[in-house]
């Protein structure tokens, strides 16, 4: 089966991410499932939010917009985690903002940072950063983009 726009653009933010990435900035992986070990940090994986469904003018038009949320998250575990963070963030921005994914989006806008640390055995530190991507299909398929 072929993939739907949406995994689609899935597949090309990790891409976006993991491509001419920096030294120092870790490969991005889809959703972790669970708890990182410590020597696995830093980290950065993305996550599927939530996706709104809009229809295009009216109800009889056969293509509907639809805005895909999206978190990119960013694992640290260091005694002063936001600066840790900076950089990390800064090649997200690099990577994502505005990207059309080879023109599988409309567009791509960054929307929320969440920080938080946490000290257990060592301090660690994770950011959430959401974007909104917009995207359109047809009302009765995913897989075609119009």
């Amino acid at each position: 089966m072929t993939d739907s726009v949406r995994e689609q653009i899935m597949q090309a933010v990790i891409t976006a991410l993991n491509t001419n990435a920096p030294a120092g900035i870790p490969q991005a992986t889809r959703r972790l499932l669970r708890p990182l070990d410590p020597s696995e940090l830093p980290a950065i994986d993305v996550v599927q939010a939530s996706e709104e469904v809009q229809p295009i003018q009216n109800r009889l038009n056969p293509t509907v917009k639809r805005l895909l949320k999206i978190r990119v998250r960013a694992w640290v575990m260091d005694p002063q985690p936001d600066q840790a963070l900076d950089p990390i963030l800064q090649w997200i921005t690099t990577a994502l903002a505005g990207n059309s994914f080879n023109g599988l989006a409309q567009f791509t806008e960054e929307k929320l940072n969440e920080w938080n640390a946490e000290e257990v055995d060592a301090t660690y530190g994770v950011v959430s950063r959401e974007y909104l991507i917009e995207y359109t299909t047809s009302r009765t398929n995913e897989v075609s983009s119009r």
